[in-house]
């Protein structure tokens, strides 16, 4: 269990915590944090790969797709926030992490992660000679830098190195767009396919009483989700990540996607999970779109439950657990290794 937080409970027109919130992460599951822009929905996924990194359970294997570059803090203290640590009983805390660059080897790449990464339909006639002159290790006439920037990312195989047990952080944030949706094209289909080949053997080893995982199971963190299961467009990326969503559970796939703007996720993102820690939105769309998937929990709107149960400061959220019919108002606690999601600023003025 990861000590996410405590609860809020509202007295008269103050705020003040009850019992301690955990998120049992005891099998795989489907996790979606939303929030706008500062709400602490970063932080809450940083949070979450603490309790993680200090549970460093041999069987897991937790993959951060880290599209802003900001996870890597895990491995230094929080001496800023020492204060407010003390008043949870925490201390600040730093993490052992692996940080993995996005490479990948030419066997890993399939003929629709090169459409992605080109941004070509397969019905373009520039797709098919692209792919020939990849496979024959020639610069193709058209489309050159971003051939380059292809070959720049060949090297050993980021999916050798998920294999093993621990917290792998995946740095993109320095890439375009198109290349983030290639290479998280190729993380979610090949974690899938490994799972579900190890599923196999794991499922013949325990009608033998033989207990023993190979391969760890797989927890997938992505943050800016909606770059990646924007209902509006057609990628090859979108349908990985759809296939991981519907069937990712049962072979030992978990997963946890962070978004600011949940109105562009398409419906499998929202009515697929199991498990909503939901900070403060504003915008209507992305308020309607979470509370479609609310009204079985509570009865008024979402904006008007924020206003009444939770105060309006960072970290506040909704955390629904559907597996255990819980829905708490909590303040997600702070966190003990740095927070590398804060807005720069000056130091002195």
């Amino acid at each position: 269990m990861i000590f996410l937080g405590k609860e809020v409970i509202k007295v008269g027109v103050n705020f003040i915590y009850g019992e301690p919130i955990y998120y049992d992460y005891s099998k795989v599951r489907y996790t979606l944090v939303v929030g706008k822009r500062g709400t602490g929905k970063s932080f809450t996924l940083g949070v979450l790969l603490e309790g993680f990194a200090e549970a460093n359970n041999k069987e897991l294997s937790v993959i951060v797709f880290d599209t802003l570059n900001i996870f890597h803090t895990l491995q230094y203290p929080n001496y800023r926030g020492i204060d407010l640590l003390s008043e949870w009983n925490l201390e600040p805390k730093k993490f052992a992490i692996n940080m993995i660059e996005p490479t990948f080897s030419k066997e890993d790449l399939s003929f629709y992660d090169l459409l992605e990464f080109f941004s070509l339909e397969e019905t373009d006639p520039k797709s098919d000679i692209i792919y020939e002159h990849f496979i024959n290790n020639k610069e193709p006439p058209f489309l050159k830098q971003r051939y380059k920037l292809l070959k720049s990312l060949l090297g050993p195989s980021i999916i050798e190195k998920i294999k093993n047990p621990g917290i792998h952080i995946i740095r993109v944030g320095h890439l375009p767009i198109y290349a983030k949706r290639a290479v998280l094209n190729i993380l979610a289909r090949k974690i899938l396919e490994i799972r579900i080949k190890e599923r196999e053997k794991e499922i013949k080893r325990e009608a033998s009483d033989e207990y023993v995982r190979e391969v760890p199971l797989f927890w997938l963190f992505i943050d800016e989700a909606h770059e990646f299961l924007d209902k509006s467009i057609d990628s090859p990326v979108k349908d990985s990540l759809v296939n991981l969503i519907r069937e990712g559970r049962g072979p030992g796939v978990g997963l946890v996607l962070a978004t600011q703007q949940p109105n562009k996720l398409i419906d499998d993102a929202l009515t697929q999970i199991d498990s909503l820690i939901a900070h403060r939105l504003t915008n209507k769309s992305d308020i309607e779109s979470i509370s479609s998937i609310l009204y079985n929990y509570i009865d008024i709107d979402f904006r008007k439950y924020f206003a009444i149960n939770l105060p309006n400061r960072p970290g506040a959220a909704l955390f629904v657990d559907d597996e255990k019919e819980l829905v708490k108002p909590i303040q997600v606690r702070p966190r003990m290794s740095y927070h590398g999601g804060s807005t720069a600023h000056i130091y002195k003025i």
